[in-house]
């Protein structure tokens, strides 16, 4: 659940309990990073959700920790079942906890500001890689950025201190549009990581997810260019 403090919008004051609707609109609009769900609970009707980032990958650790409590499930009921076949007593024991392993610490990210391709209005494309066990795989970008607005250092858009290279058209609301934009890239990545099983995370296989999910999402659903 988002604080009402995440959702407060640039321009004017945010609802006293904000709805979904209104954090659905917040993140059509760029303000807040968000991802579409699609939920098969009702396979003939399937329904799509546009939710926040932060909501989607709490999902995806929800059903990672589920998917394990089920196979080790299986796995107790088949050693209970095969000691009843050979006729030997049950050796159960509780499984030894251990660390959960849904840390999304493996994925890097790399920026490259497009400067030989220029947009409308002296702008640049930011290109965004992710980088996965050596493997580096590249994200379609939609933020276009003026030449001086990347920070390396802080890796974000921000306003130059020096007035010459300040934009005219790139005032603070885009700047932070684009990067609610650049968070939702990354996000992808990590919910597209944490929804495969830990034998399948590479980047090739985070690429397909990504791929199918970006097939599959309605084109409204995307956002636009900052």
């Amino acid at each position: 659940m988002n604080k009402p403090h995440d959702l407060a919008p640039l321009m004017g004051v945010a609802p006293a309990a904000p709805s979904l609707d209104f954090a659905t609109e917040q993140i059509r609009n760029g303000y807040l990073a968000g991802v579409t769900l699609r939920t098969i609970a009702n396979p003939d009707e399937p329904c799509e959700v546009l939710v926040s980032i932060k909501l989607a990958t709490r999902i995806a650790q929800l059903l990672l920790d589920y998917t394990l409590q089920t196979q080790r499930q299986q796995e107790r009921q088949r050693q209970h079942l095969l000691a009843q076949a050979t006729g030997q007593p049950s050796s159960y024991r509780p499984a030894r906890r251990t660390a959960k392993k849904t840390s999304t610490s493996a994925i890097r990210f790399e920026f490259e500001l497009n400067l030989p391709c220029t947009v409308q209005d002296r702008l640049h494309p930011l290109q965004v890689y992710y980088i996965l066990d050596g493997v580096r795989q590249s994200m379609p970008s939609v933020i276009c950025i003026p030449e001086h607005y990347w920070s390396p250092k802080y890796q974000q858009v921000r306003r130059p201190k020096k007035q010459s290279r300040r934009h005219p058209g790139f005032d603070p609301e885009r700047i932070k549009r684009a990067n609610a934009q650049l968070a939702t890239l990354q996000s992808r990545v990590k919910v597209a990581y944490l929804a495969l099983p830990e034998d399948q995370r590479t980047a090739e296989n985070v690429h397909r997810w990504l791929t199918s999910q970006m097939a599959s999402t309605p084109a409204s659903a995307h956002q636009h260019a900052a």
